[in-house]
């Protein structure tokens, strides 16, 4: 009788397997990240809390028009197809917003605790 090593059904993936890939994804993400303005992270730092372009203006001293390319940017960079895939890669990524006392964010940190700063 021969001595078998009993292997994964085919087609099963290790929980190894997977932890590895969605390391792989997350250090994707982070470099997306990375290519991003100060400004362009600034505007991805609110985007992702929800915020509407008038009330991340507000916040940023700067027009709504502009927010709007900013935004436009930070979705091409970040290769997200809608505001909802780009909150999934915030997520990720670790992005979260830190709310402000006055509602609006002051701060929100990527995992790796770089910190994305919004001034009010």
């Amino acid at each position: 009788m021969t001595n078998r090593i009993s292997s994964p059904p085919f087609g099963a993936v290790t929980k190894d397997e997977l932890d590895r890939a969605s390391e792989v994804r997350r250090a994707e993400i982070h470099r997306r990240v990375n290519l991003l303005t100060a400004r362009e992270t600034e505007v991805f730092a609110l985007v992702v809390t929800g915020m509407l372009n008038k009330q991340s203006a507000a916040a940023l001293g700067i027009g709504e028009k502009t927010v709007k390319v900013h935004r436009a940017r930070v979705m091409e960079k970040m290769r997200a197809g809608s505001v909802a895939e780009l909150v999934r890669l915030a997520d990720e990524a670790g992005v979260t917003g830190l709310p402000g006392g006055n509602g609006l964010v002051q701060q929100a940190r990527v995992s790796d605790g770089h910190a994305l700063r919004v001034e009010n």
